[in-house]
């Protein structure tokens, strides 16, 4: 043991570093009062001095709880780091067709790009001047090509989506009228929004 004095109130005894606990003695210095059951029924009055051994922990021990303590933190800033999100999200050229006459649906076309380290799902759409919107892909059904509805759609970690004519693409159905800027809300499965502003582009035009 290897005695500290810090002053007449306490001595701490450190150990060396081996697998022996860490000790602090305590002492109060004279005079100081204490209550029951270190007086005599008297606060003014000292009872017998209390003696207290506080084992705190071995040296080996504080090190590893410590590295764990450290390890911890950083696996949860790497967790937090990693976790991908609509920052992360960098939509272009978003971009709506005119209406045909006496329609009231129209497709929709952008390009997403993730630049974060976690795939992206996209699980609701919802435009402003629609009364619905849904995610749609092109597959080919023999020599004919159907039109089908997807649930959700992945914007893969460190790629591009791309919605395009033949492809993946928005359908708003219950159009009443478009604008110049047409705004579009994408959800993604964490619940957090998106809100993209879709030109107008001319009947038959893709760009």
């Amino acid at each position: 043991m290897l005695p500290l004095g810090l002053g007449p109130m306490l001595r701490i005894g450190l150990s060396p570093l081996r697998h022996r606990p860490l000790s602090a003695e305590v002492r109060l210095p004279d005079g100081v009062g204490l209550p029951s059951p270190f007086t005599n029924g008297n606060r003014n009055q000292l009872g017998p001095m209390p003696r207290m051994i506080v084992t705190v922990a071995s040296a080996p021990e504080l090190i590893s709880r410590l590295g764990r303590t450290i390890l911890t933190a950083a696996l949860l800033a790497w967790s937090v780091s990693a976790t991908a999100g609509p920052n992360d999200l960098h939509f272009d050229n978003a971009r709506i067709r005119a209406l045909i006459p006496g329609q009231d649906k129209t497709v929709g076309y952008f390009e997403v790009r993730n630049e974060g380290r976690q795939d992206v799902e996209l699980v609701a759409v919802n435009a402003a001047s629609a009364r619905a919107a849904e995610f749609h892909t092109v597959v080919r059904d023999g020599d004919i090509m159907r039109m089908r509805r997807l649930e959700q759609v992945i914007v893969p970690a460190g790629g591009t989506l791309s919605f395009v004519p033949g492809g993946n693409h928005l359908m708003l159905f219950g159009v009443t009228s478009l604008t110049e800027q047409n705004p579009v809300t994408f959800t993604t499965h964490t619940g957090e929004e998106v809100v993209l502003s879709f030109r107008q582009i001319p009947v038959g035009a893709t760009q």
